[in-house]
């Protein structure tokens, strides 16, 4: 079981504010189309975690969250 602690919150806000910008264009949310298997595996990698699958649906439904 994965335990969420204060420490652990602190460090990831940190790494995702620190990580804005390349967290952003790991999205490639400004490209046509949906984004690609491969893009949303890197962006899970840069992350560090697995994103719920329905949100990934949500990503490839709506290119990444833009219409």
């Amino acid at each position: 079981m994965f335990h969420i602690t204060v420490p652990l919150i602190e460090h990831r806000l940190n790494f995702y504010s620190e990580n804005y910008d390349k967290i952003i264009l790991s999205m490639n949310i400004n490209a046509v189309g949906t984004p690609t298997d491969e893009s949303i595996e890197e962006l899970e990698q840069l992350l560090g975690c697995n994103l719920p699958e329905d949100y990934m649906g949500f990503l490839r439904k709506c290119n990444g969250g833009l219409r």
